[in-house]
């Protein structure tokens, strides 16, 4: 049973990583007027995790074994993770479809 609330944890985070993953393709799509490359947003995307609250507490902070040191390390694993994972999802829901 406990291992069921770590994995449903665990999806819920990831919805929570694909929903500021979003965001940040949003900002990166708005500033450079048009789509970003995956590098581009890689780069926007692992440092605003690496530099959120979402990271140090709910993710970096409950992993007792993962040293201080490593916390950049492990936020650019985790954003080119989710980056793979999740492109399609990420990059095809902005720009908003244009009302007719």
């Amino acid at each position: 049973m406990g291992n069921d609330m770590d994995i449903n944890h665990w999806i819920q985070l990831l919805q929570v990583l694909v929903t500021l993953a979003k965001g940040i393709y949003s900002v990166l799509y708005d500033t450079l007027e048009g789509q970003p490359t995956k590098d581009e947003f890689y780069q926007m995307y692992s440092t605003t995790l690496e530099l959120s609250e979402l990271y140090y507490k709910r993710i970096a902070g409950k992993k007792a074994s993962l040293p201080k040191s490593l916390y950049k390390y492990f936020a650019k694993l985790l954003a080119k993770y989710v980056m793979v994972k999740d492109w399609e999802e990420i990059s095809s829901t902005y720009p908003p479809l244009e009302k007719a």
